[in-house]
């Protein structure tokens, strides 16, 4: 399930449990599957924050090395 899938379908639970409009039993069912969706949700957070530190930090010597190359030029 894409991220953007999770959060649309946890703002539809979100609602449903505002609305006050089901019963105990469904509700605690939302609930519990509102719960597993932000569990996962936030697996998926966690692992593209490791990805972009990844990224971040490879492209930084590769930064430093071209900002060296420019001063000699100066």
């Amino acid at each position: 399930m894409s991220f953007e899938a999770g959060m649309a379908e946890l703002e539809s639970l979100v609602t449903r449990l505002e609305a006050r409009d089901i019963g105990l039993e469904e509700s605690l069912e939302a609930f519990e599957r509102g719960h597993a969706l932000q569990m996962h949700l936030n697996e998926k957070l966690k692992a593209t924050e490791l990805r972009i530190e990844k990224i971040s930090n490879s492209a930084q010597p590769l930064e430093q090395s071209s900002r060296q190359d420019d001063e000699l030029l100066f």
